[in-house]
């Protein structure tokens, strides 16, 4: 990570020292100071379950953790993850769903199973019950950037522009370089775009919610009336960075208008807070330059140029823990 972002770097470090989840490729082994000897055995085959999985002997490593699960040992989560992460692999995405709802029953309110568990259900397009299952991940540890990730995919999937919106720019604070925070940007364009289409008249077609009752559905509309302002969006013509960071502070607005104090879903009680806060704070160009500085040298020099700013928001976020 380049220098001048150290900075705002602890910050989100500070932000995310609850975070519990790994990278996905990673399953922790367990300890063994003090373990029964079911344990330690359990250990030790735990140790030749990775090794078969590390060949790419598959079926060799369910025999291991079958075998430990079928004992009566502690700290077996690897063991659960190694398993449910192999039968994943191997596509048998319903035997991967009933092996982390077992879990569950044994590990109760752990983030990592709950968010395994849904992204075996976004596998086979089973978008309701992965939403269900990585808000129940996010509600224990708000702080994972794979949550908010794999949230924004299973809203784009069902074409809900909002929520897509509210995970999708959460997670460009806590990851905001690399792969998929690229892939971000572009999901997050094609959400502002859902709603607009463009006809060989240089008219403009907006298909809207019918039901506007809801400070949701008047989000949406508010927010396509304001994507349909910008004519790259409408044509589909890439956008340039300062049109990203405008759309985005057009809908942060948008949020903190919007927004009904009395709602703790984690859509307005968590991310529409966030976005009003980060506005009534004026943190909310700090942000915009931090998220978009991989892609665009402008932003890149504005960070070098505003440590004071950097710091403001770096204060901010230390209240955020």
């Amino acid at each position: 990570m380049k220098f001048h972002h150290l900075l705002l770097s602890i910050a989100l470090l500070c932000l995310s020292a609850c975070r519990t989840q790994p990278d996905e490729t990673e399953v922790e082994k367990p300890h063994s100071s003090g373990l029964s000897y079911e344990t330690l055995a359990a250990n030790d085959a735990f140790e030749q379950a990775n090794l078969f999985y590390n060949k790419k002997d598959y079926e060799k490593a369910l025999q291991f953790c079958n075998e430990i699960l079928g004992k009566k040992a502690e700290n077996v989560l690897g063991t659960y993850l190694l398993k449910g992460k192999i039968l994943s692999e191997t596509h048998r995405n319903q035997e991967a769903i009933a092996h982390y709802e077992d879990a569950l029953l044994n590990i109760k309110n752990n983030p990592l199973l709950y968010y395994f568990l849904a992204e075996n259900y976004f596998q086979i397009k089973d978008y309701k019950n992965a939403e269900y299952h990585v808000i129940n991940s996010l509600e224990l540890d708000l702080n994972s950037p794979n949550s908010h990730y794999l949230l924004a995919q299973i809203e784009l999937a069902e074409k809900r522009i909002v929520p897509t919106l509210m995970a999708g720019y959460y997670f460009l604070m806590l990851e905001p370089q690399g792969f998929r925070a690229n892939k971000m940007r572009d999901m997050l364009v094609a959400a502002h775009r859902l709603n607009l289409k463009s006809d060989t008249s240089k008219h403009i077609q907006l298909t809207l919610n019918q039901n506007a009752g809801t400070a949701m559905t008047q989000l949406e509309l508010q927010t396509s009336l304001k994507a349909g302002q910008t004519p790259d969006l409408v044509h589909g013509i890439p956008l340039s960075m300062p049109q990203f960071r405008q759309i985005t502070e057009n809908y942060f607005k948008l949020v903190a208008g919007l927004r009904p104090a009395n709602d703790q879903t984690i859509w307005w009680g968590f991310y529409g807070k966030f976005y009003a806060q980060l506005l009534a704070t004026n943190n909310e160009q700090t942000y915009l330059q931090y998220i978009t500085a991989d892609e665009d040298p402008a932003a890149d020099q504005w960070i070098k140029n505003n440590t004071a700013k950097i710091q403001a928001f770096n204060d901010w976020l230390r209240t955020k823990k």
